[in-house]
């Protein structure tokens, strides 16, 4: 076996953290897993993984190593695609999961396109409240709000930046008052995307930062269901812009307190899938045209222009 698969073949174990479960992926038996890992042990004189009955970790040494190859083999597998892009047309099972959080407003329309300039490509869409496990679950590519969860095995790239403001319908105002300044808003019925619990609400004014403690009317980690709650005239949610983009423009929500800005951790969602590996024709046609699609639908949506074209 040569070098290059068994630089493969140690990053499918650094990846699954097994022996077994890498020789089963990559189709070769545990004894060629071993004798890889061996042989790249052996050229550099130093361990690169730590073994024992029930575990699998990486050395100091063995995660300097997958950095190292990293650009190496994800640059050959760039080129291996594009060598047979001529003869490779995206077709098969596309496995896409995303966090009950994604807009579907704009995920399904997202989705519809995509299958118009790809008919043979069926998708499988899984909706998730918690974390998703792409190597558990087989999934070609996962949307998520977090693009620290990429790691050595795991590509992120940004789609749409994830800005929160406060919102609530015309009816709730009408019968409980419109809040004119920050510290009014304790007063206030309050919903929050969260589990449970006590929660924060960080704005920044033109004077400086405020902070309101509260007990949530209705906490819920779904951002569709706190926006429905909204809708219902249950009170005042801070949601990401672009979740209610519509309902503003029609009038069903407004803004509140609209010179302020709702400070939250630097967030954006992203598209996580494998680099690790040759990407298929499906996948890689996919990871393309979401980032295009969401990056031409994010700089019409800053021009206040409607979105109604597919991306070129």
């Amino acid at each position: 076996m040569n070098q290059l698969q068994a630089m493969r073949v140690f990053l499918k174990v650094v990846e699954l953290k097994s022996f077994s479960l890498a020789g089963e992926q990559l189709g070769i038996s545990r004894p060629a897993v071993t004798r890889s890992i061996a042989m790249l042990e052996e050229h550099f004189n130093v361990r690169l993984l730590h073994r024992s009955t029930h575990n699998v970790s990486v050395t100091e040494a063995g995660e300097a190593y997958v950095e190292g190859v990293r650009d190496v083999l994800e640059k050959l597998d760039e080129v291996e695609a594009e060598v047979n892009r001529t003869v490779r047309e995206p077709k098969g099972t596309l496995r896409l999961a995303a966090p009950t959080s994604f807009p579907l407003a704009d995920l399904a329309p997202m989705l519809a396109d995509y299958r118009r300039r790809y008919p043979e490509v069926r998708l499988e869409v899984a909706l998730a409240d918690s974390h998703i496990d792409m190597v558990e679950g087989r999934f070609d590519a996962c949307f998520v709000a977090d693009p620290r969860v990429a790691s050595a095995t795991l590509v992120s790239r940004a789609l749409l930046p994830i800005t929160p403001i406060l919102v609530a319908s015309p009816g709730y105002l009408a019968r409980a008052g419109v809040p004119d300044h920050v510290a009014a808003l304790a007063h206030h019925e309050l919903l929050a995307i969260a589990e449970t619990g006590r929660q924060t609400l960080t704005v920044a004014t033109a004077s400086g930062t405020e902070r309101i403690d509260f007990e949530p009317a209705l906490a819920a980690p779904n951002s569709m269901l706190v926006r429905e709650a909204a809708l219902a005239d249950m009170g005042i949610a801070a949601v990401p812009e672009d979740l209610v983009r519509d309902d503003l423009a029609q009038g069903r929500l407004e803004r509140v307190l609209p010179g302020c800005t709702v400070q939250s951790p630097e967030q954006q969602m992203s598209i996580l899938y494998s680099g690790r590996r040759h990407l298929s024709a499906k996948v890689r046609s996919f990871i393309e045209f979401a980032v295009a699609y969401f990056r031409e639908r994010h700089e019409q949506a800053a021009r206040g222009a409607p979105f109604l074209a597919e991306p070129a």
